[in-house]
């Protein structure tokens, strides 16, 4: 009696054993591991995919995607538990790639990042305007402005091998001059706070001499001088106004025999009537 219950034991626990082992297969349990590190574990029944796990975010690499230890991507609508898991198990990898990043800077203020494989140069953005400025391009260094950058000598791998770098705007500050002519608008210059005007010979009128260009129209008291002229004074986005004079000539003086407005013809400086 005593053997007979000692058979019947372990035919249990052999019962017992087996369907324990029947009931483990009917279910697997998947790993995601990021750079060795556990990203997500799920235990799910056999007949059950994982859930969609979202993209990684690393600093300083892009994910590509998940890949089985072979270095075969883990495509999940392709993937057959019963298939693909050893004893039950899956462990799945994160491919990511190195990346550097570019912050481009406006007057202090990150106008725009972008984060690349060292395989991809930066696009250059559109700089914001800035009144009264004019953009230069865009520099290594700021207040010195002795770097510029250049896209098609720029290397990622030994210029970006820190994994960042910063790009500045740099802007010039301008002036505009506007030239009058018998107190009509005629031409306009736009330039950088350190050029001076041009100051061009005005158009001939017939029985008038050109005497230069003034500050002043009427009275004709302040002669514009260019070597004199501080361009600096003006200011950022300033505006000058430039009219004009003209003198009636003399015996003495040759006269011009050209014609100003109206008819349109060009005359020896390049002007064709009144500009607007």
């Amino acid at each position: 009696m005593k053997k007979r219950t000692v058979f019947l034991a372990m035919v249990l626990l052999s019962l017992l054993a087996l369907l324990f082992s029947c009931e483990k297969k009917q279910e697997y349990t998947i790993t995601f591991k990021v750079l060795d590190d556990t990203y997500k574990t799920e235990t799910l029944p056999m007949d059950t995919l994982p859930a969609v796990v979202k993209n990684p975010t690393v600093k300083g690499y892009a994910f590509l995607g998940w890949y089985y230890d072979n270095g075969s991507p883990f495509v999940l609508s392709e993937f057959s538990p019963e298939r693909d898991t050893v004893d039950g198990s899956l462990t799945v990898y994160a491919k990511l790639i190195p990346t550097y990043t570019v912050e481009f800077i406006s007057v202090d203020t990150v106008h725009t990042s972008q984060s690349l494989t060292y395989d991809k140069l930066p696009t250059l953005p559109t700089a914001p305007e800035r009144g009264g400025h004019r953009f230069a391009g865009w520099y290594y260094d700021k207040d010195t402005w002795q770097k510029k950058f250049d896209i098609n000598s720029f290397d990622p791998t030994a210029d970006a091998a820190d994994g960042s770098f910063k790009l500045y705007a740099r802007y010039i500050s301008v002036y505009t001059v506007f030239y009058y002519i018998d107190n009509q608008y005629a031409y306009k210059e736009i330039l950088d706070f350190n050029e001076k005007p041009n100051a061009p010979t005005a158009p001939k009128k017939e029985g008038y001499v050109f005497d230069g260009w003034y500050f002043d129209n009427l009275l004709w008291e302040r002669r514009f001088d260019t070597e004199s002229f501080v361009p600096e004074s003006i200011g950022a986005g300033g505006e000058l106004a430039l009219f004009a004079r003209y003198t009636e000539k003399t015996e003495e003086q040759p006269g011009d025999d050209g014609t100003l407005g109206g008819g349109g013809n060009s005359d020896d400086n390049g002007w064709t009537g009144i500009r607007k």
